[in-house]
């Protein structure tokens, strides 16, 4: 078969500014896996989706990277699934979640993070939707540390000198005022995301909630009232605004927050990414599928997709790691392929994209699975908001798109979809004060940030790009957000 089409994409989990994630069996190695493709329309995208994958640094509590593609204007990303969703998934069904089961998660993730900055890595983007759940319900809970799509490692760098990127409310001081990540400011992220998952809700320095931030971050981090004084103490140094206040790192931080709060974690019901598949599919993949039936060629997932008869170039993986990255032991695929059940879930169109970009992608990939690192240090970023959310691929900027509010929602719900009044929504900002929850248009949400700004609203270092909560494609010019031609 081809090597694409050993995937087969089943659902949407997410979508994002450079790419959408799709539930996925693997036919090859027949387990359910989650597939990333890469849907944005330039070259720092793309650089950034490129080194996400080359990331390979082994831990129980980081996500592990299976296999990369790029063929031809393909791009694909293959890692381990996660059932039971992400934290801010969790936090939205059941809100303020119980204090030792916050510092058992905590604590994992400390001590992932502690191996990936000793591999030279700063993850940057620290929040409840990138920490990850193995299995639902799970005891002790296993979290995972996902999404390394803004992720510095060892010297490579595709942000401007003195600009930050990440998503406002998790970002540390001196990372905004000096754009320069470290640990430490992991560190902070951590202590953040530890109180808002406490708490229920964002619990945040108001003057860290939007791009433009000012260089004055006396005021602690508020906590949520209730909390044992020791676990209070730990999480208000973790996220102290000075750096030389906070832990060293990570290690000493995960000890403390053991020593502050021992016992067993409990139990939080949690949700099962494979609960309600589509017809023709069971949690063991396809249904009345005999494991020793013949190959059978897979439908094509859309009239204009992977299965485009093209001359290919292709980059593929697992990768071979720079040196002192370890590269997780291969699976053994069991005989046999299936029979496919229904098709699936579509993937959105290609569009051909121009060849010198496509080859400079090749070439990064190239040169850092062979560790030769290098800056990059033009003046490129990227949103400095969460990462926008929507489907398509925007040949050009899209006109306002003019929400349907339905019900009022909370700051700490943004970006989550539900139903509403029998109509699938999103939380998002409506104005500065506000959001809502708002009904799918027809033909799905377009490209756009739930939680972006506005035309004429603040921002912080220019050429910084991003998208507004009603698809209006953005760009900072001398400190305001200003409609892109």
């Amino acid at each position: 078969m081809d090597d694409l089409d050993r995937w087969t994409p089943v659902s949407v989990l997410g979508t994002g500014a450079f790419g959408q994630v799709h539930l996925a069996w693997d036919r090859t190695d027949r387990r359910w896996v989650a597939l990333k493709r890469f849907t944005g329309q330039d070259e720092l995208g793309l650089l950034r989706f490129v080194i996400e994958s080359r990331i390979r640094v082994d831990h129980p509590h980081l996500v592990r990277s299976l296999a990369f593609r790029l063929v031809d204007d393909d791009a694909v990303l293959v890692t381990e699934l996660a059932r039971g969703g992400s934290l801010r998934q969790l936090m939205t069904r059941h809100g303020a979640l119980p204090a030792p089961w916050v510092a058992a998660v905590v604590g994992q993730v400390l001590d992932a993070l502690a191996t990936l900055h000793a591999h030279g890595v700063v993850h940057r983007d620290l929040k409840p939707a990138n920490l990850l759940l193995r299995d639902a319900g799970a005891v002790p809970p296993h979290v995972l540390v996902a999404d390394f799509g803004i992720a510095t490692w060892r010297t490579v760098s595709l942000t401007g000198v003195g600009a930050a990127i990440g998503t406002p409310g998790y970002l540390a001081p001196e990372y905004l005022d000096a754009g320069t990540p470290s640990p430490k400011s992991d560190l902070f992220a951590v202590g953040v995301l530890a109180a808002e998952l406490l708490a229920g809700q964002r619990l945040v320095h108001q003057s860290n909630s939007t791009p433009d931030i000012p260089a004055d971050w006396s005021t602690q981090l508020p906590m949520p009232g209730g909390l044992a004084p020791k676990l209070a103490a730990v999480l208000r140094r973790m996220a102290d605004p000075d750096p030389a206040a906070r832990y060293p790192d990570c290690a000493e931080a995960a000890e403390a927050l053991r020593h502050a709060l021992p016992g067993a974690p409990g139990v939080v019901p949690g949700i099962d990414l494979l609960d309600g598949l589509p017809a023709g599919w069971t949690a063991d993949g396809p249904a009345d599928a005999p494991v020793d039936a013949p190959t059978a060629v897979p439908p094509p997932v859309s009239t204009a997709d992977w299965t485009q008869p093209v001359t290919r170039r292709a980059v593929t993986g697992p990768p071979t790691p720079a040196p002192g990255l370890p590269t997780p032991p291969p699976g053994t695929p069991p005989p046999g392929t299936a029979p496919w059940p229904a098709p699936p879930v579509p993937l959105p169109p290609k569009k051909r994209r121009r060849a010198p970009w496509l080859a400079a992608a090749a070439v990064l990939a190239v040169l850092v699975g062979a560790g030769i690192i290098w800056a990059v240090t033009a003046n490129h970023t990227t949103p400095g908001g969460p990462t926008p959310t929507g489907t398509g691929h925007p040949a050009a900027p899209q006109p306002a798109w003019t929400p349907e509010p339905l019900a009022q929602c909370a700051l700490a719900e943004r970006g989550a979809e539900r139903t509403i009044e029998g109509r699938s929504a999103r939380c998002q900002r409506t104005s500065a004060t506000r959001q809502d929850w708002v009904a799918e248009p027809a033909g799905g949400f377009p490209v756009s940030n739930p939680s972006g700004p506005f035309p004429g609203e603040a921002c912080g270092a220019s050429p910084d790009t991003d998208y507004s909560p009603t698809g209006v494609p953005l760009t900072c010019v001398k400190r305001k957000w200003t409609a892109r031609a």
